[in-house]
């Protein structure tokens, strides 16, 4: 797992692209690389959405679960 930091997702209507104090920290390695990259075009961050995604459903692929 990577280190959390704060970054910008697209997916989530809470957080403001151009408010940081509004981004959340998270350890999804797609929403940190896109943050730091100064493109803020809305169709940038459809995409970036989409790799967040991804990203996210490898992680819980890679979490062991519980098995009784």
């Amino acid at each position: 797992m990577s280190e959390k930091q704060k970054a910008y997702d697209p997916r989530d209507r809470e957080q403001k692209l151009h408010d940081r104090s509004t981004w959340k920290e998270t350890e999804n390695l797609a929403l940190i690389k896109a943050s730091k990259k100064a493109w803020w075009r809305p169709d940038y961050w459809k995409g970036v959405a989409m790799l967040a995604d991804l990203w996210d459903e490898e992680q819980r692929d890679q979490t062991p679960r519980d098995t009784p």
